[in-house]
Protein backbone atom coordinates (compact mmCIF):
# COMPACT_ATOMS: atom_id res chain seq x y z
CA UNK A 1 0.00 0.00 0.00
CA UNK A 2 1.36 3.40 -1.40
CA UNK A 3 1.74 6.00 1.54
CA UNK A 4 -0.01 9.56 1.19
CA UNK A 5 2.94 11.22 0.33
CA UNK A 6 4.09 8.61 -2.14
CA UNK A 7 0.47 8.78 -4.16
CA UNK A 8 1.03 12.70 -3.88
CA UNK A 9 4.78 12.25 -5.90
CA UNK A 10 3.40 9.64 -8.14
CA UNK A 11 0.59 12.39 -9.21
CA UNK A 12 2.86 14.84 -9.20
CA UNK A 13 4.78 13.01 -11.28
CA UNK A 14 2.44 12.10 -13.92
CA UNK A 15 0.66 15.65 -13.96
CA UNK A 16 4.40 17.22 -14.74
CA UNK A 17 5.23 14.62 -17.52
CA UNK A 18 2.77 16.51 -20.01
CA UNK A 19 1.66 19.47 -18.17
CA UNK A 20 2.46 21.71 -20.75
CA UNK A 21 1.37 19.84 -23.50
CA UNK A 22 -1.83 21.70 -24.29
CA UNK A 23 0.63 24.72 -24.74
CA UNK A 24 3.22 23.51 -27.10
CA UNK A 25 2.43 24.59 -30.54
CA UNK A 26 4.34 21.12 -32.06
CA UNK A 27 2.51 18.80 -29.76
CA UNK A 28 0.49 16.47 -32.36
CA UNK A 29 -3.13 17.45 -32.86
CA UNK A 30 -5.57 15.77 -30.49
CA UNK A 31 -2.61 14.88 -28.20
CA UNK A 32 -3.95 17.85 -25.88
CA UNK A 33 -7.71 16.64 -25.92
CA UNK A 34 -6.48 13.30 -24.94
CA UNK A 35 -4.30 15.05 -22.06
CA UNK A 36 -7.68 16.28 -20.84
CA UNK A 37 -9.50 13.46 -20.69
CA UNK A 38 -7.20 11.52 -19.14
CA UNK A 39 -6.71 14.45 -16.41
CA UNK A 40 -10.34 14.26 -15.98
CA UNK A 41 -10.56 10.60 -16.61
CA UNK A 42 -7.57 8.34 -15.97
CA UNK A 43 -9.05 5.15 -17.47
CA UNK A 44 -6.54 2.69 -19.10
CA UNK A 45 -8.14 3.64 -22.40
CA UNK A 46 -7.91 7.34 -21.85
CA UNK A 47 -4.17 6.64 -21.15
CA UNK A 48 -3.73 4.50 -24.08
CA UNK A 49 -5.39 6.92 -26.60
CA UNK A 50 -2.80 9.34 -25.14
CA UNK A 51 -0.10 6.99 -25.68
CA UNK A 52 -0.92 6.49 -29.40
CA UNK A 53 -1.31 10.45 -30.07
CA UNK A 54 1.69 11.10 -28.30
CA UNK A 55 4.06 8.36 -30.09
CA UNK A 56 7.46 9.32 -31.56
CA UNK A 57 7.59 12.38 -29.45
CA UNK A 58 9.60 13.48 -26.18
CA UNK A 59 5.89 13.84 -24.34
CA UNK A 60 5.74 9.92 -24.98
CA UNK A 61 8.89 9.46 -23.34
CA UNK A 62 7.52 11.65 -20.71
CA UNK A 63 4.61 9.97 -19.98
CA UNK A 64 6.09 6.66 -20.71
CA UNK A 65 8.76 7.56 -17.47
CA UNK A 66 5.50 8.71 -15.44
CA UNK A 67 3.81 5.33 -15.77
CA UNK A 68 6.84 3.27 -15.45
CA UNK A 69 7.17 5.11 -12.22
CA UNK A 70 3.62 4.50 -11.23
CA UNK A 71 3.81 0.91 -12.22
CA UNK A 72 7.09 0.37 -10.19
CA UNK A 73 5.67 1.36 -7.03
CA UNK A 74 2.33 -0.43 -7.30
CA UNK A 75 3.96 -3.34 -8.88
CA UNK A 76 3.78 -5.52 -5.36
CA UNK A 77 -0.13 -4.87 -4.99
CA UNK A 78 -0.08 -6.43 -8.47
CA UNK A 79 1.94 -9.28 -8.67
CA UNK A 80 1.38 -10.60 -5.55
CA UNK A 81 0.33 -13.69 -5.70
CA UNK A 82 1.57 -14.21 -9.64
CA UNK A 83 2.27 -17.70 -10.45
CA UNK A 84 5.73 -18.59 -10.39
CA UNK A 85 7.46 -21.07 -12.63
CA UNK A 86 8.47 -23.29 -9.93
CA UNK A 87 4.62 -23.67 -9.19
CA UNK A 88 4.33 -25.85 -12.39
CA UNK A 89 7.06 -28.04 -11.24
CA UNK A 90 6.28 -31.75 -10.71
CA UNK A 91 9.15 -32.57 -8.39
CA UNK A 92 7.24 -32.27 -4.66
CA UNK A 93 10.33 -31.41 -2.89
CA UNK A 94 10.58 -27.42 -4.59
CA UNK A 95 6.43 -27.27 -4.14
CA UNK A 96 6.74 -27.94 -0.27
CA UNK A 97 10.09 -25.68 0.00
CA UNK A 98 7.61 -23.05 -2.37
CA UNK A 99 4.98 -23.19 0.36
CA UNK A 100 6.88 -23.20 3.16
CA UNK A 101 9.01 -20.42 2.16
CA UNK A 102 4.89 -18.57 1.55
CA UNK A 103 3.90 -20.35 5.20
CA UNK A 104 7.52 -18.76 7.01
CA UNK A 105 6.76 -15.37 5.99
CA UNK A 106 4.82 -13.83 7.91
CA UNK A 107 6.37 -15.72 11.39
CA UNK A 108 8.43 -13.50 14.14
CA UNK A 109 12.02 -14.27 14.46
CA UNK A 110 11.37 -15.87 17.74
CA UNK A 111 8.55 -17.99 16.10
CA UNK A 112 11.28 -19.00 13.03
CA UNK A 113 13.41 -20.05 15.07
CA UNK A 114 11.65 -22.59 17.87
CA UNK A 115 10.06 -23.87 13.97
CA UNK A 116 13.63 -24.72 13.30
CA UNK A 117 14.91 -26.10 16.18
CA UNK A 118 11.24 -28.30 16.07
CA UNK A 119 12.03 -29.61 12.71
CA UNK A 120 16.05 -30.38 13.50
CA UNK A 121 14.63 -32.05 16.57
CA UNK A 122 12.12 -34.19 14.40
CA UNK A 123 14.75 -35.16 11.98
CA UNK A 124 17.34 -36.25 14.62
Amino acid sequence: MLSDHELERLRRLFVDACVQLPFDETAPEGAAVWWGRTLIDATPENIRQLLDALRGTEWHTRLLVALIEIGTACAGDVLVGVPAPLDDVTDKRWQLRRELDRAIDDLQDVDLHMLIFKAKRAAG
